[in-house]
């Protein structure tokens, strides 16, 4: 905890699912109760943090519920990651995939919450035309996983660098990362 505080620009991510049930289902047991403490911790020391989330046809009720969003903000939570599940690796869920009128229920409800709701919310997929699309690549965004390889995006996993090796700069102007913004659409400016 010392440690975020000293550094000062971190925010953490904690990955839930909706409650309970629906985050130990996917994220293993116990997963709920530990993310639940660890907000408590740095909402009494101060520190800003993020929830991070994958809509699924399973937990669409949840996370469209205005009571979910509240619990998340009284926890301390100050922005929200929204991921729509999408089917790769080894052992895909085709049933998982939101349904059309799913999608666009969380489209509407994040609409709203951003009105209504003091709180950040980023949705990965429908943002995209808000923001002239992808953000991956370091255009404005990059990943640094549990190793620290820094990864064009959170579900890209390849990369050339590592941040105990490379400094942020030199891995945003690698060729990788300059190659996958030059085939990215130019950003627009006001």
């Amino acid at each position: 905890m010392e440690r975020l505080i000293e550094v000062g620009n971190v925010m953490p991510a904690f990955s839930l699912e909706g409650y309970e049930t629906e985050t130990d289902e996917r994220r293993g047991p116990g997963h709920f109760r530990k993310v639940m403490h660890a907000m408590d911790l740095l909402k009494n020391a101060g520190l800003s943090f993020c929830g991070s989330f994958t809509h699924t046809s399973r937990n669409t009720d949840i996370i469209t519920d205005g009571s979910y969003i509240d619990m998340l903000v009284e926890k301390g939570c100050f922005a929200l990651w929204l991921f729509s599940y999408v089917p790769v690796g080894r052992n895909p869920d085709m049933a998982l995939m939101p349904a059309p009128e799913q999608r666009d229920l969380m489209r509407r409800r994040t609409a709203d919450f951003r009105g209504s709701k003091p709180m950040l919310i980023i949705d990965f997929w429908n943002d995209g035309p808000i923001i002239s699309g992808c953000i991956a690549g370091g255009r404005k965004y990059f990943h640094v996983n549990a190793n620290g390889d820094i990864e064009p995006c959170v579900f890209c996993h390849f990369a050339v660098d590592n941040i105990r090796r490379t400094s942020i700069n030199e891995a945003l102007k690698s060729p990788l990362f300059r190659k996958i913004r030059e085939k990215q659409a130019p950003t627009k400016t006001c």
